[in-house]
């Protein structure tokens, strides 16, 4: 079992009892995010250590582009962490360093936000008194399932549900 996994049974049993549903980051994504990433940052470094008379404007260029293939890569190892627990008491969410939970009892409102011209939600807001809990899973694999599953657990505790329209970004 991993940390993510131990900090989300953890704080989802003792306190909101056995999870309804849990969803996680897929692998898949994860394994081709950091491939990506990490490709960039090693075609990068490779280019400015055989590239010969080359600007050093260039040279500070290639080297940004590897500094952010590695901070891709390392983003997207750190969202490998993230677990979402739907349990009947309230839910929780898992991310790299943090934990957010909320009792469905503090929940005001869910607000599904999407995004016009598209058929899926970008993300859903969990909101109680004391804040917001987030959650837009990236790399989900079930990411559809996720949002109509809090939606449901919202609605069925008759917590009011909306849903906010955005523009796209050019």
């Amino acid at each position: 079992m991993s940390d993510s996994d131990r900090r989300l049974a953890d704080v989802s049993n003792s306190r909101f009892g056995e999870p309804e549903a849990v969803f996680t980051s897929g692998p898949g994504q994860t394994a081709a995010g950091m491939m990506v990433g990490l490709t960039l940052a090693a075609v990068c470094f490779a280019a400015t250590l055989t590239a010969e008379g080359v600007q050093p404007t260039s040279r500070f260029l290639i080297v940004g582009l590897g500094l952010a293939g590695t901070g891709f890569a390392y983003w997207i190892f750190r969202l490998r962490k993230w677990r979402l627990s739907v349990c009947p008491g309230g839910v929780v969410q898992v991310r790299a360093w943090s934990v957010d939970e909320a009792a469905w009892s503090e929940v005001r409102e869910v607000v599904v936000t999407r995004v016009k011209g598209t058929a899926s939600p970008y993300k859903v807001t969990v909101v109680t008194a004391a804040g917001e809990i987030v959650v837009s899973p990236i790399n989900c694999r079930r990411r559809e399932q996720l949002f109509e599953t809090l939606q449901d657990a919202a609605a069925r505790r008759q917590i009011a549900v909306h849903t906010e329209w955005v523009e796209p970004s050019d």
